[in-house]
């Protein structure tokens, strides 16, 4: 295996302190390093190599990949003869296994989180698997002993027997690994001695009670239900607010109709069916089926080479589902060795073809003969390289937008230059899929130019079709981008705010500002050559990366303009920004969202109109007590300019939300639904309250990722993290009690008596021991570092950022710049709270 050096400090190469020839060469290894070893690259580890270290990886790399066992065989694991800087009283790193980061990180926080983690110690003997493995990483995370690094590796290995998605090497959520853990262990029943069971230490720990309450608004009655949880999901408080009874802001205001973009429009939309290419026009289809209670194989063995990225076929086993497909139809649509295998229920993606193949109980294949898909390659060598056409198409229902954002001043001169590609959009799609078949040629990309969508060459035309939601499909003819085009350098103004960026770097606990320059070059100016990981600037780029705020990250190859005397430990430094991240900055700064525009229909606009009055009705007959506690309990319409507060999102969980789907009723009261009456959907208020007894550990997931059509975004909401929170206004008080009582319907009467606890005496505030970070703008694409106090308090704090191997001692003010995915909270005495106000 290749075995790649990790060093804690930086290497002359990345200090700035060799010859230009030398730290070039060195760029240019790295390049190629990262290229052959593909994702399983740690990012962290490439800049930490010096010459010499960086040519033996790149034999090893090459040797490996030469023989066919790279994916296989690569690990990554410190040399003996690098040591990693041990931080006395630190917690211990986490070996990165290819992309472990989401495990490593929510395991840093858990080695920290009390009382769990001291009793799963306290009854190692009675754990289960999962139990055992948890229990051994923590105790190792926390071992005094600096010699070793912990690993993962068991707790991921007893992961993938369970679950399929982690026995690969893809990124997973963070939250959603956190969740799994804590499920399992909480079905784990074994016990030790004493009794005490990995179950008990869950429950004692983190699991609480809300209250959620349903108002009819057409009986007028109340259904309570009490949920458990383990941690809180909090959502983002909308920019408009809400209205009456919880409805969204938008509901208030009259609908504007869809634009009408022709008649030619309504008569492409009848036909929604994807236009395909020759090489899917030629396509064979086949629909294979497993039979209940039958081990029959599938039969399809395939060649050790792929076709431009695709499974061939090089036999079919006897006494499988594909032989006997092959019996029961005609010889034209025989599988047979050398067909190339295209899709396999609609996914192209070669990984997700091979788990659908392991998984699924109905397949259908599509197949395209070896020599057609050859001449398809050629043809696409051929292609006139600057002009592509790409056709879209939208399944039925789909919200999807159509993604294309257009450079603003282009626009005005009648010009349509893509500045941006909206992410979980048609055209995103359309990308992911071209990359996945290696159709590299149709892959649109920013700085493009639209020539034609729909046969029309007219820009307002065009606009229209690109922002239709109503479309089906739309038929876009472009042109390459080449890198320069995409602005008219000639805006002085725009130049300069594209290429240069402030960033105020706090020296704080780092040594250092971390930033190595090379030589000064012809222009007299300084490029950047290097940045040090937990330093002053490394630290800077984490906040960035966390926000989503990449274009102000200090990177490779920026110049330094201009820098500030120190005021408090705070510089500031000019930077420009190198050629290709000003092209790519104004691209996004020139875009302009073609999908913003609320749109709507005849149909939408009454059903509007119906849920209007619907809670008019209702708000009119409740008592003015009850309409209280079911109106927007706290002011949203907050600035998404500025930044929110985790109080503000703690509000939004306890604040009314009118359950409706585009304005149609999708409750089912129990009191209207009763015995001897109709089941009929009906309009409803929710509101949730927390419950006593409050756990001792409060982890608090912020909803930043959102999916659509199989892809994820990441929002960029800004969210302030608090050294303490206080839960008291989202209790279910015994006055807010007594007066729900007369409007619970009558099986919610008797569940409710259950729901009533004694009142606690104890703290309603938490205080911050750990958070958990996402960097970079998706799940799948970005990397997780958790910063931890490994004090006993704040008042004791010791605080360290945990970056896979790395271990950086830093302070309570880094964690809280950070964009939190997973706020880590415990409960904290009455008395540490007055003191610290």
């Amino acid at each position: 295996s290749i075995v790649v050096p990790c060093r804690a400090l930086l290497c002359e190469v990345m200090a700035g302190d060799v010859h230009a020839e030398q730290a070039d060469e060195a760029a240019t290894l790295r390049a190629e390093c990262k290229r052959i070893l593909g994702v399983q690259t740690p990012e962290y580890l490439l800049p930490l190599l010096d010459l010499q270290e960086l040519q033996q990886l790149m034999t090893e790399a090459q040797s490996m990949a030469k023989k066919g066992g790279l994916q296989k065989n690569v690990s990554f694991s410190p040399a003996p003869r690098y040591q990693l800087l041990h931080v006395p009283g630190a917690p211990k790193g986490l070996t990165n296994l290819g992309n472990t980061c989401y495990l490593s990180s929510v395991l840093q926080c858990l080695a920290q989180t009390q009382p769990f983690s001291g009793e799963l110690e306290k009854i190692q003997s009675g754990l289960g698997t999962m139990g055992t493995a948890l229990c051994e990483v923590l105790h190792n995370i926390k071992s005094p002993d600096p010699g070793k690094l912990a690993s993962v590796e068991s707790v991921l290995s007893r992961l993938a027997t369970k679950f399929i998605r982690y026995q690969g090497k893809a990124q997973q959520d963070a939250h959603e690994v956190l969740s799994t853990l804590l499920d399992i262990l909480e079905d784990e029943k074994q016990s030790a001695v004493d009794g005490r069971s990995a179950q008990q230490a869950v429950q004692s720990s983190f699991r609480g009670h809300l209250c959620e309450g349903f108002l009819c608004w057409t009986c007028k009655k109340i259904s309570l239900r009490k949920e458990h949880f383990l941690d809180l999901s909090l959502g983002f408080p909308s920019a408009d607010g809400r209205g009456p009874l919880g409805l969204p802001a938008w509901v208030l205001q009259p609908l504007r109709p869809v634009e009408e973009v022709g008649a030619a429009d309504e008569a492409e939309d009848e036909d929604p069916s994807p236009i395909k290419d020759e090489a899917e026009e030629a396509a064979i289809e086949v629909v294979l089926e497993r039979v209940p209670g039958r081990r029959i194989a599938i039969g399809l063995e395939w060649e050790d080479a792929n076709l431009n990225g695709h499974k061939v076929l090089r036999r079919i086993a006897p006494s499988s589902l594909a032989e006997t497909w092959n019996r029961r139809q005609p010889k034209e649509r025989h599988l047979v060795p050398g067909l190339v295998l295209l899709s396999v229920n609609g996914k192209h993606d070669q990984d997700d073809i091979m788990q659908v193949l392991k998984d699924e109980k109905r397949m259908e294949l599509s197949f395209v003969p070896e020599a057609v898909m050859k001449a398809k390659i050629e043809g696409d060598k051929s292609l006139d390289r600057k002009h592509f056409t790409v056709t879209l198409v939208k399944d039925a229902g789909s919200k999807a937008p159509w993604g294309f954002q257009l450079n603003r001043k282009a626009v005005k001169d009648g010009i349509l230059i893509l500045a941006r590609i909206e992410p979980d959009s048609v055209l995103d799609a359309w990308n992911l899929r071209c990359r996945s078949t290696d159709r590299q040629l149709e892959v649109v990309a920013a700085g493009d130019r639209i020539l034609e969508v729909n046969g029309s060459q007219d820009a307002e035309t065009m606009q229209l079709a690109l922002k239709n939601p109503s479309r089906r499909k739309n038929t876009v003819r472009l042109q390459h981008g080449d890198g320069t085009s995409q602005m008219d350098d000639s805006d002085e103004d725009e130049g300069n705010a594209g290429s240069k960026f402030e960033a105020r770097l706090d020296l704080g606990s780092a040594d250092d500002w971390g930033i190595g320059f090379g030589e000064v070059d012809a222009n007299g100016e300084l490029p950047v050559k290097a940045v040090t990981p937990g330093s002053a600037a490394g630290m800077w780029n984490l906040r960035c990366l966390s926000r989503g705020d990449e274009h102000l990250c200090i990177e490779v190859n920026d110049c330094l303009l201009d820098q500030g005397d120190v005021t408090n430990g705070t510089k500031k430094f000019v930077f420009r920004r190198s050629k290709d991240r000003q092209a790519a900055w104004r691209a996004m700064a020139g875009a302009t969202d073609t999908n913003k525009q609320p749109v709507g229909s005849h149909e939408l606009e009454v059903r509007r109109q119906e849920i209007l009055q619907a809670a008019e009705s209702c708000s009119k007959e409740l008592l003015q007590d009850v309409g209280l506690m079911f109106q927007a309990q706290f002011a949203e319409g907050v600035s998404l300019d500025d930044s929110l507060s985790l109080a503000q999102c703690l509000q939004h969980l306890g604040s009314s939300e009118a359950l409706e789907d585009d304005c149609a009723p999708i409750y089912q009261c129990g009191n209207c639904c009763g015995k001897g009456k109709q089941h009929t959907k009906t309009f409803a208020t929710k509101r949730s309250w927390l419950e006593l007894p409050l756990p001792p550990v409060l982890p608090i997931q912020l909803k930043r990722f959102s999916f659509q059509n199989g892809f994820s975004s990441k929002s960029r909401t800004r969210v302030k993290t608090s050294t303490h929170i206080d839960l008291a206004p989202l209790l279910l008080s015994g006055e807010q009690r007594r007066q729900l009582e007369p409007h619970l319907n009558a099986s919610a009467g008797k569940q409710h008596q259950a729901h009533v606890a004694e009142e606690e005496s104890g703290s309603l505030i938490y205080e911050l021991y750990a958070v958990c970070a996402h960097l970079g703008a998706s799940m799948e694409r970005g990397h997780y570092v958790a910063f931890v106090n490994s004090g006993p308090s704040l008042e004791e704090e010791a605080w360290f950022l945990l970056d896979d191997a790395r271990i950086t001692a830093c302070k309570l003010e880094d964690a809280l710049q950070m964009e939190a995915y997973i706020a880590f909270y415990r409960r904290t005495a009455d008395e540490d709270w007055q003191k610290k106000k």
